[in-house]
Parts: structure tokens; C-alpha cells; sequence
């Protein structure tokens, strides 16, 4: 709790955000089994509307609408026709609101992972991991071996989640929209950039997704 109150009066007192970011590499990671009643791929942008509109999913409808627009991909467990576990996948760059309170650019090479929710009903049956083993596999031909994650400096309980998964800390980010950031020198060797060194990318992405929302969604329904 007092993590939780120190991390809310910096954000809004001070415009300060303070921010772990932890890395999972594709080198040596392998595909937990799992059960085969469950399949594994990424959603198309109609199968997230309709998980979306489903009570008890945890997948919130403006999520459906980013996989809609081609800004970002969702790998899912699937029991029969229930939602069983799912995460968000990021490439190039993502909004501040999607990256723990701070833009990021990402290198060719990464994706952002966020946001990975296990119903109720499937819990303890290593889904996530499962998910982010197979989604490694799936976004290779894309160039993708590493994984970035963010969790504010008071979620201890999703620092925990995060480094069961396997990811490593990079470093605690500091900085804001009006304060400086103080990026750690591992976070700057990864590759990736934050604040307002992410705009550009970040602009040009958002660009794309608008330009593509008529017509076919950019990675929508990679499989």
C-alpha cells in the first residue's frame, strides 16, 4: 500500500512514473507442453470481437478494436469455445497507457508483451507460459527473439508474475512527460527508446493502423 500511494503521488503530484522493464529472450526458452483440448495461435480481429463481447473474458472491446486496426496481436489458449488465456503482443512501438505510463520504440527484433489475463477456470495450468513459448514461435519469421515488459514500481505482485515467466529486469525507469527520463545503460543497449524519443516511431504507427483500418488489419491475423 505504500508503495501503491508513494507510486500514485509521483505520477500525479510530479508527473513522475517509475517503471521496471524486464526482458525474456528466445535463445534457450522452450514451448511448455500443454493439454491437447487447448489450441494456441493468435486471434483474428473478428474471433477478439467476438471474446470481447463474451461476459467473464477480460478482454476489453477497445483491446478487439487495436487488433482490428492492425496495432496489435493477441495469442490466445482456447478451450472449445471459451477464452482461456490470452496476451497482448506489441511490435515496433506502444502508447504510454499500454507501457506502464511510458512511451516505448522498440527494435526490430522485439515485442512488447502486456496485459496477459488467465480465466478463473484455467488457472494453474501454466497457460501464460505455454502462450508466450508458442508466441515466440510464431512472430520468428517476423525477426522476433526478444520480449519486453513493463510493471510499475509498486505492482510487486506482477513483477513476481513477470520473473516466473522467465523475464529478467533491465532496470527501473524514471521520468515523465514534463520530467527527464533516467534510463539505466541496459535499457539503453537493448535497443529500446522511451518518451519522446519514441514519438517518431510511434507516430508512424499510428499513422499505418489509420491508413489500414478500412482494409485488411496489418498483423491482425498472423498464425
Amino acid at each position: 500500500m505504500v508503495r501503491l500511494a508513494f507510486d500514485r503521488l509521483l505520477a500525479q503530484s510530479l508527473d513522475v512514473e517509475l517503471v521496471h522493464l524486464l526482458l525474456l529472450e528466445r535463445a534457450g526458452m522452450s514451448a511448455p507442453s500443454v493439454d491437447a483440448c487447448f489450441e494456441t495461435r493468435f486471434l483474428t480481429p473478428s474471433e477478439a470481437r467476438r471474446f470481447a463481447r463474451q461476459a467473464g473474458n477480460h478482454l476489453a472491446p477497445e483491446m478487439a478494436e487495436r487488433a482490428a486496426r492492425g496495432l496489435d496481436l493477441c495469442y490466445a489458449a482456447i478451450h472449445g469455445d471459451r477464452l482461456a488465456s490470452f496476451g497482448w503482443y506489441a511490435l515496433h512501438s506502444v502508447e504510454a497507457q499500454y507501457g506502464a505510463g511510458i512511451a516505448l520504440a522498440l527494435p526490430p527484433d522485439m515485442a512488447y508483451v502486456y496485459s496477459g489475463v488467465t480465466h478463473p477456470d484455467y488457472r494453474g495450468l501454466r497457460l501464460q507460459h505455454a502462450c508466450i513459448g508458442r508466441a515466440f514461435i510464431a512472430l520468428e519469421p517476423h525477426g522476433v527473439t526478444r520480449f519486453l515488459a513493463a510493471a510499475r514500481w509498486s505492482d510487486v505482485a506482477e513483477l513476481r508474475n513477470l520473473e516466473k515467466l522467465g523475464f529478467r529486469r533491465l532496470g527501473l525507469v524514471t521520468g515523465g512527460l514534463t520530467a527527464p527520463f533516467r534510463v539505466p545503460p541496459k535499457v539503453r543497449r537493448s535497443g529500446v527508446r522511451l518518451g519522446e524519443e519514441a514519438q517518431p516511431a510511434l507516430a508512424s504507427r499510428l499513422i499505418l493502423a489509420e491508413a489500414l483500418s478500412a482494409g485488411p488489419p496489418a498483423h491482425g491475423d498472423l498464425d
